[in-house]
């Protein structure tokens, strides 16, 4: 039954029962005066009829009164109870009491509830998707810092540390004495490792750059244009770092710089140690001071000589050879000065080289793997076996030049001397590691070794403008052809630095669960 129809029937009611009570009491009223035989209801009882009639129609008006608070005020207040309870418990739904409307009503509020649970499903999961998500770029991001071979620190503009990485932590912890001073920290200052005028000097010319990039640039372009700073500064270990300081952007806050539409809400220093760059070239620098001022008294001398030579053609003999005595003496003395210089720069110049530490007998696997690969055409791959390998050597090498080397050989005995089968050693001798490859039964002539050795290397096809030598020379280390004709074998042997085992290696990164933070970063 529809609400209108429910309430003209309820009005219907109400004016009948009105009709009745008036009825009633109108035949009790007339019943009660006196009829033609003078027989009439004494006052008493019309008194108590009344009253019976009063207190019928009182009962009915409050058991239909009782019975509307039931349907439309008592189920309301249930109604509303259980929704305060489901808005604290998802999954909850309200009953079913009262009327059909109140219950019409609680019909209505299950589907709400039924939609908002819904919702918050819908909103937990996209929130476990952004975690997800947010937790594989934090991984991403603490491998990225911790594999990086440069400092890296971020700041706000009140220079508080709000990422770093082990690096930095190492090169920038360390004091004067080399005692781990702890300087470096989450939420500690920047200032207690550089200066703070330095810094606000870099943030003044930072900015400035900026405003002037940016000025003149729409809002979509200034983005681009923002600029960086550079300074070189000391650490308290007494190193030399070279700082490069660039903004981070973000939207307006109350710590934020504005430059031009955009505001900066702290700084980025990635750090390089130049100590050892800054001595090289002081070296450098040095000798070719040296060589300027020792070759000009040997250099004017040998002029001079030249010279008189020259002019006077009749010179006597024994004036010649004095004059020729002092240009072959002056020549062998600028001669000895130069090899000084080269020997002692030749290192420096070798050290531009970037080279890696890399454990010897991990070099050795690649090394085994990439040789045994099969090459197109050729049916049987070459057998490799790994032997007398130090586990525990390490190596400061070109480890790319090396494989390309060490593969570069094993296939040229293959193809040209069908050899089957070659070994790889790696033992410690001394201070070197003596890398052998070696095989057995064949044997070549020095001659045709040496041409191996300065030939430009030539593999599947493609020609290196480098030969075996030049990168064994890169590594700091020698190569040779050796026979021993008592075991039937032959090998190339490669001497190499041995490496002290690093210090730094890189953590392994372990994923921080909800409640715990990541250790270097905010």
């Amino acid at each position: 039954m529809n609400a209108p129809r429910r309430l003209v029937l309820s009005a219907l009611f109400a004016c009948l029962f009105v009709l009745v009570l008036v009825g009633v009491s109108a035949l009790l009223m007339f019943a009660s005066e006196a009829g033609p035989e003078g027989g009439g209801r004494a006052p008493e009882e019309r008194l108590v009829a009344l009253f019976a009639v009063v207190a019928v129609a009182c009962a009915t008006v409050c058991a239909v009164v009782y019975r509307l608070y039931a349907l439309y005020v008592a189920a309301p207040l249930r109604l509303a109870e259980e929704l305060a309870a489901t808005s604290a418990h998802s999954g909850l739904r309200v009953g079913e009491h009262g009327a059909s409307e109140v219950r019409v009503l609680g019909q209505a509020a299950n589907q709400v509830l039924a939609v908002r649970d819904a919702l918050e499903r819908d909103v937990a999961e996209r929130i476990r998707e952004a975690r997800a998500s947010l937790e594989e770029e934090r991984s991403r991001l603490a491998a990225l810092m911790a594999d990086l071979s440069q400092s890296v620190v971020v700041c706000n503009l009140d220079g508080r540390v709000l990422l770093y990485n082990q690096r930095a932590k190492q090169e920038l912890s360390s004091g004067p004495d080399g005692t781990n001073a702890e300087l470096l920290g989450l939420g500690r200052s920047i200032h207690t490792v550089f200066d703070r005028a330095l810094i606000e000097h870099a943030l003044e010319r930072l900015q400035q750059a900026s405003r002037e990039r940016a000025s003149g640039a729409a809002a979509s372009e200034s983005r681009k244009l923002i600029g960086s700073a550079q300074f070189v500064t000391a650490t308290r270990a007494g190193r030399l770092v070279r700082a490069h300081m660039t903004p981070v952007l973000g939207s307006n806050g109350q710590h934020t710089a504005q430059v031009g539409d955009l505001s900066v809400t702290g700084f980025v220093l990635v750090l390089d140690d130049v100590t050892n760059t800054n001595e090289r070239h002081a070296r450098r620098d040095a000798l070719i001071q040296s060589l300027i001022e020792g070759g000009r008294g040997p250099l004017g001398s040998i002029r001079a000589a030249a010279e008189m030579l020259s002019d006077v053609p009749d010179m006597l003999p024994a004036q010649r050879d004095r004059f020729l005595g002092v240009i072959r003496d002056e020549a062998k003395a600028l001669s000895l000065q130069f090899e000084s210089a080269a020997s002692a720069f030749s290192n420096d110049l070798r050290e531009r080289w970037l080279l890696e530490e890399i454990l010897g007998a991990e070099l050795i696997a690649v090394a085994a793997r990439r040789i045994s690969e099969a090459r197109p055409g050729e049916p049987h791959p070459l057998a490799v076996k790994s032997e007398n390998v130090d586990e525990d050597l390490w190596l400061r090498v070109d480890s790319f030049g090396l494989l390309q080397a060490l593969r570069y050989l094993a296939l040229r005995l293959q193809d040209e001397y069908q050899v089957r089968e070659v070994r790889l050693w790696l033992t410690r001798s001394g201070q070197l590691a003596q890398l052998d490859l070696s095989w057995p039964g064949t044997f070549m002539n020095n001659e045709t070794a040496m041409s191996w050795l300065q030939d430009p290397m030539t593999i599947g096809g493609e020609t290196s403008p480098l030969s075996v030598t030049d990168v064994v020379e890169r590594c700091n280390g020698d190569i040779w052809f050796q026979r021993e004709r008592v075991s039937h074998r032959a090998f190339f042997r490669t001497m190499l630095p041995a490496a002290e085992a690093p210090k730094d290696l890189p953590r392994a990164i372990v994923a921080a669960s909800e409640e715990e933070r990541p250790e270097f970063y905010d």
